[in-house]
């Protein structure tokens, strides 16, 4: 594979890691301000129900980097996945094609 779609690939990864943990983010604080209990995504969040115009305070865990790459690597290798069995599929076209005009 060349570097430069490589590169996109992970980079695309982490953007939809960093699109994927702020939405459970913001769910979870969601949560946490509708439900009036805490509510805990074990190392990326800790939400409580706040009082009066402070609907909920959310804080982050030790491990949201570990999440991140996680998710990162995730997606990377769902990505590599795809190009792989799209390139399989091309060639196997491309040979019983080949074959049928033979």
């Amino acid at each position: 594979m060349q570097p430069l779609r490589l590169t996109f690939v992970v980079v695309g990864s982490m953007v939809g890691s960093v699109v994927t943990l702020a939405t459970a983010m913001i769910v979870t604080t969601a949560l946490a301000a509708i439900g009036g209990a805490t509510t805990t995504v074990p190392g990326l969040i800790d939400a409580t129900p706040g009082d009066g115009p402070t609907l909920a305070t959310a804080s982050t865990g030790d491990a949201t980097t570990v999440w991140f790459i996680a998710v990162t690597l995730a997606f990377v290798t769902a990505d590599l996945l795809v190009i792989r069995r799209r390139r399989s599929r091309t060639s196997r076209e491309a040979a019983t094609k080949a074959r049928s005009h033979s």
